[in-house]
């Protein structure tokens, strides 16, 4: 009797301390049946995910890999940069040809205009440095160690001083024999107030190398998407490819979203993101209490070593998640979630996934803490397994962290996977207790959005950071406009940073003018002028000969009228110039003097 009674208490203490370790065995399953239900006719995104998280798991999967290549449009996907490198990287992994694909890819790099500033530093005192690049050489003078040209500093602004204008791969040559002694010459990347020296430094002459590429949405986009230049690098580098060049622009104004960091983890390896990403983690081990972005930070954190005790942890959050058929999650987002996290903690041993028994303030401690109604679990029957529902009534149980409204109570025995007390997620509308996507939501999450646009109600919708007043806060070239620096179109230093036929007027690229039309119509305007005013002179301004008077008066008048004393005619002094209205008053003043001589006669 005693040994059954041990038995049973030994097999009930396995059971329960393995209730909630992830299978991933079962996720596999649970995804190759849908998808194969659904004839493998899903998103690029969903099949080449899926697709990812059933590698080395036994199902034939032959079916969708054909479905993925299908739907590829000439060497890409829909010209889409992170859908084309999902899908490179699923058929690659299965063993399908992707060359051209994956040199399509590569050819979409771009160069990035990166937040932070490229400097050459030149370590001497005095003397001269040519720096070359491409056609142009410009020569840079130095006086007690600073560079006279280009604001009289310790070094050179690369785009300021040198080119505006970069590829995404650049070499530069500086020579610096003309100089006092042999400089140290280093290629620093400034962002903000912090300085990076990077691995390329020389002494008189040497070349350095800028690495400033980026990835668009599309291969025809002029603009850097995050998201996409992350994905890019990620899968270029799995696939062996080593002259990317997009470390400067993933490393450089990186906003702070989980998904973010997570994929600048994998397509850098770069330690400063794993340790952001593992200081984001929760308290009860998940990311933002979501099941998709806990998933993809364990992918990230599972590339390196240091980080297992966070994979552990989000891996005991994740397991009670997990549905009596193999599912992370339900509704429309169960696919891509339970993708994301087998794919996630594949390789990560079941056996050391036990129930944690932690302690502290949050949702799934087991312990009612402020601001919670409720905190327990249950199993998979709904029997209560332990925790604190003393304020739920019997009809009803605790919801499960990482569930909408974790730690409130919810009435026991309804199949329905939404209600009033139990809301969708955002971009979806519960319909008879199911919850579906509204017609008008265009993302569920914040990787549904570009790497600039947050989801907001199943709206993507732009980031507004305030990161300045005036334009005096934005770096050279760009303006201050609605607290955000955006370019100024057509910004440039010199006529070497525009286009052909164009010139630098005002900072700004113009199109070459010839002649210009004002001048001509100008000098135009002054001949006619000046003709006009010869001709006006000639006619009233000059003056002409003078005339006698007797051509009007003559010596001997005919009427030789008798003079009277005290009736003298008055004398008519001759005008030195008379023009022709002066010539009528002075005939008419004529005849009326004879006239009257006449009368008086």
């Amino acid at each position: 009797m005693i040994k059954k009674i041990l038995f049973v208490i030994f097999v009930s203490f396995f059971v329960l301390g393995n209730v909630h370790a992830l299978d991933t065995s079962k996720g596999q399953a649970y995804l190759n049946k849908t998808l194969a239900e659904g004839n493998w006719n899903f998103e690029v995104e969903e099949l080449s995910l899926g697709l990812l998280a059933l590698k080395d798991s036994g199902y034939d999967v032959t079916k969708g890999l054909d479905a993925l290549e299908r739907k590829k449009t000439g060497t890409s996907w829909n010209d889409n940069i992170k859908k084309t490198s999902l899908a490179i990287l699923a058929l690659d992994s299965h063993g399908r040809s992707v060359g051209n694909s994956s040199a399509w890819l590569k050819n979409a790099l771009i160069e990035a205009r990166v937040s932070g500033d490229w400097l050459i530093q030149v370590n001497t005192d005095s003397g001269k440095c040519v720096v070359s690049y491409g056609d142009r050489d410009k020569t840079f003078d130095i006086v007690d160690g600073k560079i006279v040209q280009c604001s009289n500093n310790y070094w050179i602004d690369i785009k300021r001083c040198v080119s505006s204008r970069l590829d995404a791969y650049a070499e530069l040559l500086i020579d610096c024999s003309a100089s006092s002694s042999s400089p140290e010459i280093s290629l620093l990347y400034k962002e903000g107030d912090s300085y990076r020296v990077m691995p390329q430094q020389g002494n008189v002459r040497t070349t350095l190398t800028l690495e400033s590429g980026c990835f668009g949405e599309t291969k025809t986009s002029t603009r850097c998407d995050y998201l996409s230049t992350a994905y890019a690098t990620w899968v270029l580098t799995t696939l062996g490819e080593s002259d990317i060049y997009t470390t400067a622009y993933l490393t450089s104004g990186i906003d702070e979203r989980i998904d973010s960091y997570a994929f600048g983890s994998l397509a850098t390896l770069d330690e400063s993101f794993a340790t952001w990403l593992a200081s984001k983690q929760a308290l009860s081990g998940s990311w933002d209490s979501d099941i998709y972005r806990t998933g993809l930070s364990v992918l990230a954190l599972r590339q390196n070593g240091d980080y297992q005790d966070s994979v552990d942890k989000a891996v005991e959050w994740l397991s009670p998640k997990q549905k009596s058929d193999g599912a992370l999650s339900t509704g429309r987002t169960a696919l891509l979630d339970t993708e994301m996290v087998v794919y996630g903690v594949l390789g990560v041993p079941g056996s050391r996934v036990q129930v944690p028994q932690p302690s502290g303030g949050y949702c799934g401690d087991l312990i009612l803490n402020e601001n919670e109604i409720c905190d327990a679990e249950y199993d998979g029957s709904g029997t209560f397994l332990e925790g604190d529902v003393d304020n739920c009534l019997s009809n009803e149980e605790c919801v499960a962290p990482g569930e909408p409204r974790e730690c409130t109570c919810k009435v026991i025995g309804t199949t329905s996977e939404c209600s009033s007390t139990n809301p969708c997620s955002t971009g979806y509308r519960c319909v008879s207790g199911t919850c579906e996507r509204e017609a008008t939501a265009e993302c569920v999450r914040d990787s549904d959005c570009n790497s600039d646009e947050t989801c907001n109600g199943g709206v993507c919708e732009i980031e507004q950071t305030s990161v300045c007043n005036t334009d005096a806060d934005c770096d050279l070239g760009k303006e201050c406009q609605e607290q955000v620096c955006i370019d100024i179109p057509g910004y440039c230093f010199s006529d070497t940073d525009c286009g052909d036929g164009e010139q630098c007027v005002d900072d700004i690229c113009e199109v070459k003018k010839g002649f210009p039309m004002g001048v001509i119509i100008i000098v135009f305007v002054i001949l006619l002028l000046g003709v006009g005013g010869f001709f006006a002179y000639q006619k009233f301004m000059k003056k002409p000969k003078k005339e006698s008077t007797e051509s009007f008066f003559p010596k001997e008048s005919p009427l030789k009228p008798v003079k009277k004393k005290g009736h003298e005619p008055k004398k008519v002094q001759p005008k030195e110039h008379i023009d022709d209205v002066d010539v009528e008053d002075e005939l008419d003043s004529s005849l009326r003097t004879a006239k009257e001589l006449l009368g008086e006669k």
